[in-house]
């Protein structure tokens, strides 16, 4: 039998909780359940599940990336490759394509001869690219000595440079080449950079001087330049074949190397783009890729993508830049020895009349206006104001055309 005990002190037992009323208090025991009072690390646990679940979902993701990301290089492979190969073909049609020209072309060809002809200096004496003294219109007009009969002896005069006057005028003026001027003048190095008040050393004939090394003799020398040996000895004036090391001879009708001749010359002419081009018309006779009748080609056609850069191919001064009908957006740039360099069918001008550029500046971009069909890069070369083959003064261009 249970007893019950009514008084205000009176305590209820339960099987799982137990509570102690005091008045109108409940204290919750030890043993209160999990439902009514929640553990203190509960907001810790919760992050770091979600964390851990977050991972995991992560690293599945990535998983699948792993798996499938080769897709996006043979995507890529398959639209590049593509495009890059109608580009090509592009560029080789587009120079049969036909083009519509109006009446004035004839009379922008005109305009153009006369506008490079006017830039020619005012000289009447001039130098080739082998270092011969030629006219304006580029007839030679001193050569090598005549080999054979020389009896007077050699004898040297001075010549002092004057301010403007150049090599080519004093090689006329005395009846001397290039080669023997340069040959009797050791310290001129650059032909164009020859300062005024400079005394020049003038020979009485054409020819080089020779300084005898050990073992040297009259007949080895004489077979050397192609010379005889009674030529020698009259021009040196010698009483005897006996020759002394360190000895200096004038040798008549002999000429320096190329390449000492060059590099007396000057600076060479670089490539007009240095990006990838393809070669499209040679410098000459062709069929006119537009009107399909055979013309002379002023210069070379060089193909590339639009906005391709273009560059000076030697320093010089901008003589003009403009629109033609023909060349479209086009440069003249002057240098120095009498050429000239023309860059047509430009997207862009960028060195403007007047400018001095140096060699290898950006002058313009690439693009096709004017009478072209498709972007390119026209050179032409001008020396005297006659038309030279751009691959003959460009070595970057031989074995391209």
């Amino acid at each position: 039998m249970e007893i019950i005990n009514y008084s205000e002190n009176a305590i209820y037992s339960g099987q799982k909780n137990r509570f102690r009323f005091t008045g109108n208090r409940i204290n919750q025991s030890r043993y209160s359940s999990a439902a009514i009072v929640m553990p203190r690390n509960y907001g810790a646990r919760n992050f770091v599940l979600t964390v851990k679940s977050a991972f995991s979902t992560f690293f599945k993701i990535f998983l699948t990336i792993c798996k499938f990301i080769w897709i996006v290089p043979a995507v890529a492979a398959c639209i590049y490759y593509p495009w890059k190969s109608v580009e090509k073909m592009a560029h080789e049609k587009s120079f049969a394509l036909p083009v519509e020209l109006d009446a004035d072309n004839e009379r922008s060809f005109a305009y153009l001869d006369e506008a490079i002809a006017s830039f020619a200096r005012e000289t009447t004496t001039y130098l080739d690219d082998q270092g011969n003294v030629v006219d304006e219109d580029g007839n030679l007009l001193l050569n090598d000595a005549v080999l054979g009969g020389f009896k007077a002896e050699i004898r040297y005069g001075w010549h002092t440079m004057k301010k403007g006057e150049k090599i080519a005028t004093v090689c006329a003026n005395n009846n001397i080449t290039l080669s023997t001027l340069l040959a009797a003048n050791p310290t001129i190095i650059d032909v164009t950079e020859v300062p005024a008040g400079m005394k020049v050393k003038i020979p009485s004939m054409n020819g080089i001087i020779y300084t005898v090394s050990s073992g040297d003799s009259l007949s080895r020398i004489a077979k050397k330049y192609n010379v005889t040996q009674v030529d020698i000895e009259d021009v040196n004036n010698l009483v005897s074949a006996n020759l002394e090391k360190g000895q200096q001879l004038f040798i008549p009708g002999a000429k320096l190397s190329e390449s000492v001749i060059e590099k007396a010359m000057g600076e060479k002419f670089i490539s007009p783009l240095k990006a990838k081009w393809y070669a499209t018309s040679a410098y000459g006779s062709r069929i006119d890729p537009i009107s399909k009748v055979r013309k002379n080609h002023t210069g070379v056609d060089m193909a590339c993508p639009t906005g391709t850069p273009i560059y000076a191919a030697m320093s010089g001064t901008v003589s003009t830049s403009g629109w033609s009908n023909v060349y479209g957006y086009y440069v003249i740039i002057k240098h120095k020895d009498n050429y000239q360099t023309l860059y047509g069918h430009m997207s862009k001008i960028i060195a403007q009349k007047g400018a001095k550029v140096s060699q290898g500046e950006k002058i313009g971009l690439v693009g096709s206006t004017g009478y072209s069909t498709g972007p390119h890069l026209h050179f032409t070369v001008y020396k005297n104001g006659a038309l030279v083959n751009p691959v003959s003064v460009v070595s970057a261009l031989k074995g391209r055309f």
